[in-house]
């Protein structure tokens, strides 16, 4: 697959991702992909400066259920 048909579907994918919850956000951010963030938790997507994926982070404010999940995972 090329380079710039690549792009356009990782941008895309962002794009959708950013429709669907930009609405419920209380905050948006640009600096580094695209932050959003809720009442008791937010994420981060953004395409990898290395490799042809978009990364994701998602972070929650003390919630115990994904506190617990998190551990069990490690």
């Amino acid at each position: 697959m090329k380079s710039t048909r690549r792009l356009r579907i990782l941008l895309k994918a962002i794009a959708c991702v950013r429709e669907k919850y930009e609405g419920q956000a209380v905050c948006v951010d640009e600096t580094d992909g695209v932050s959003l963030e809720f009442e008791d938790w937010r994420f981060n997507l953004r395409m990898s400066n290395t490799e042809p994926v978009i990364r994701l982070n998602v972070e929650t404010r003390g919630n115990k259920f994904y506190c617990r999940r998190r551990h069990q995972r490690s």
